[in-house]
């Protein structure tokens, strides 16, 4: 699911403010964030000029200049920068690059460092963390808790379900634990052991029943996308989470009977 549009743009325009002391980076946006989404993003276009391959890589290459400022610090924004340039790699068949990037932002979503603002006065804790106690003390908001909830579940499916060799402007994926072999990084939270109650994967209608192709002439001729179909993203994102904890009992069930001879 990664993160909602609208929530990076907000984020994007605060940091790119002409006001003196704006931010540089914030929970949802971040110029490593920023490069990893075009690395990305520019593959579906039908320009010739920005779709191909070496051309996107310039933008790969570009955000991973900003690795080290980002990670003396992570941020949200630094693990789903790191989760885009895993898939990018990963289309782009360097899967050893690729797995290398999922590794950083598997270890920052455990890190006791990852926090929510450069300036936060408070003790950062890692993703997958309970956050209600904060909540409720009025140290972060339910939003910033919903937002670590989500940058968890996204580090959590992507532990298991990784990007396989594609086509440059296509990705597709194959169980990337599995592939390598390995037990799963991210495990269920204990706390959340119930599959009904994901907070970060509820059922959300302002998600679910948002467009499938919210830009407008937006996608290839005759790909079917239409402004009216509802995305659906939140159910879907919700029921992924499900089927990768089945896949991560599975892993270690499979990972034990290995151990065993």
């Amino acid at each position: 699911m990664l993160f909602r549009r609208d929530d990076f743009l907000t984020d994007l325009r605060t940091c790119l403010s002409p006001e003196t002391g704006s931010p540089w980076r914030k929970a949802l946006y971040s110029p490593l964030l920023h490069n990893a989404l075009l690395a990305i993003s520019l593959g579906f276009l039908d320009d010739p000029a920005l779709s191909p391959i070496n051309v996107r890589s310039h933008f790969a290459a570009h955000a991973a200049r900003f690795l080290q400022a980002e990670l003396e610090r992570p941020m949200i924004s630094t693990i789903y920068g790191l989760i885009l340039l895993a898939r990018f790699h990963g289309a782009a068949s360097a899967n050893e690059l690729g797995y290398m990037y999922s590794g950083m932002a598997l270890r920052c979503a455990q890190s006791s460092e990852c926090t929510w603002s450069d300036k936060s006065a408070h003790k950062p804790v890692g993703l997958g963390i309970d956050c209600t106690a904060f909540v409720k003390r009025g140290l972060i908001s339910a939003e910033t808790k919903e937002s670590r909830d989500r940058a968890f579940y996204t580090c959590f499916v992507l532990d298991k379900w990784g990007p396989s060799r594609a086509r440059p402007h296509k990705l597709t994926c194959r169980l990337w634990s599995f592939h390598a072999g390995r037990a799963a990084v991210l495990t269920m939270p204990v706390h959340q052991i119930n599959l009904l109650d994901i907070p970060t994967a509820s059922l959300r209608d302002d998600v679910d029943g948002g467009m499938q192709n919210p830009l407008e002439g937006s996608g290839s001729a005759g790909s079917g996308l239409t402004s009216d179909k509802r995305s659906w993203s939140s159910t879907t994102f919700r029921e992924t989470v499900k089927l990768c904890h089945i896949a991560e009992r599975i892993l270690k069930t499979a990972v034990s009977f290995a151990q065993g001879f």
